[in-house]
């Protein structure tokens, strides 16, 4: 079964971005948002999970007064981040400085479009990024800046436990916390038809009144979940 929990992320966000002067990187105006947590009985099949994201995106994506409809696995301002060390092939920390360190993300193709984020160089993902295609990733211009300072990020790696994912493109830094002058920690994204994990939040935009579309988030949750 899969659970969620509806917010409507363009408000919340929208009160929160008016304590600060600082650019977020990202648009929350006519975004709704809604949580969702897997049952790992019920999609314990990588495949499974990757085609149950896709169905309910799809049926976002489709439905009426709906721009963009995408999935993501933490949204700003929230304690959902995934933080780690990481690996850059070819690149060695200078002495008495830390090792490569960000925040990482899994999200679908139309993410940028949804949240409101540019696109710097490079491309997103697309829906062939997926289990049968080369590991991909996309990174943020603070990791560009702080690690590709005089070259093009596009075609080195990140190296995650082992895992290397080419990166294909490079997007504007969105900030994830409350405190944004702040938030000065880079991120790279993974295609999550590539990496599905069990815990998410879908997210689409409108030009209508966003909370109106809770009951069709639901809905469309509910229905390839049955």
């Amino acid at each position: 079964l899969a659970l969620v929990l509806l917010t409507g992320a363009g408000v919340l966000l929208r009160s929160l971005m008016n304590l600060y002067q600082a650019d977020p990187g990202f648009k929350p105006a006519g975004t709704m948002a809604g949580q969702i947590a897997l049952t790992p009985g019920s999609y314990a099949s990588p495949d499974k999970t990757i085609a149950f994201y896709r169905a309910v995106v799809d049926k976002l994506s489709a439905t009426a007064g709906v721009e963009y409809a995408a999935a993501i696995t933490s949204l700003p301002f929230t304690s959902d981040n995934h933080s780690d060390v990481f690996a850059i092939p070819g690149y060695s920390a200078p002495p008495g400085t830390p090792k490569p360190w960000g925040n990482f993300r899994y999200a679908t193709p139309d993410y940028l479009a949804a949240l409101g984020v540019r696109l710097l160089q490079g491309r997103f993902f697309t829906p062939h990024d997926d289990s049968h295609s080369a590991p991909v990733c996309v990174i943020d211009s603070v990791l560009a800046r702080r690690y590709w300072p005089t070259r093009s990020p596009l075609g080195g790696q990140i190296e995650l436990h082992g895992e290397k994912a080419t990166i294909v493109g490079v997007v504007e830094h969105v900030r994830y916390s409350k405190r944004l002058e702040e938030d000065s920690t880079g991120a790279w994204y993974y295609p999550l038809f590539q990496r599905p994990v069990r815990e998410t939040a879908f997210l689409i935009r409108t030009t209508r009144d966003p909370v109106s579309f809770a009951g069709a988030m639901s809905a469309a949750v509910k229905s390839v979940d049955n």
